[in-house]
């Protein structure tokens, strides 16, 4: 029951993580994001590309700085938004990045058709959003 009065309210939350050291990242998403996602494997597709698109945007900045996740968690599904420090082309399902920063994500993306990722200009980087909608792994 508890579950379900979860998934039908809105949360945002946001914190910083050292993209070099993943554990307490993946930890935070498959907490934050548990009371929208009852399937466990859906869960950890979510975590993994999460984990990724943070570990691309630490490839932009100094050794010492962290990494912003903002992620939203509705009946529609989670979101995940990673700021970028500098512009990134957006990721093709099909075709590998010719960035190497993106290989790894774009790697962690084809693990599941149900995570989207799409990447976008913002200010004078770019944004990364990982999204995980609603589906039919969701009914049960």
């Amino acid at each position: 029951m508890a579950r379900q009065l979860a998934r039908r309210r809105v949360a945002r939350m946001a914190a910083e993580f050292d993209p070099r050291r993943p554990a307490l990242l993946r930890r935070w998403v498959f907490v934050n994001a548990a009371p929208s996602v009852p399937d466990t494997t859906m869960l950890e597709a979510l975590v993994l590309v999460v984990n990724e698109a943070v570990t691309a945007s630490g490839a932009t900045v100094p050794p010492d700085m962290t990494v912003r996740v903002d992620l939203r968690r509705g009946p529609d599904g989670v979101q995940c938004v990673v700021p970028v420090a500098v512009p990134l082309p957006p990721l093709s399902q099909d075709a590998p990045p010719s960035d190497a920063v993106l290989h790894n994500l774009w790697l962690a993306m084809r693990v599941s058709e149900e995570v989207g990722v799409a990447i976008e200009p913002h200010g004078a980087g770019s944004r990364i959003t990982v999204m995980l909608l609603t589906g039919s792994w969701a009914k049960g």
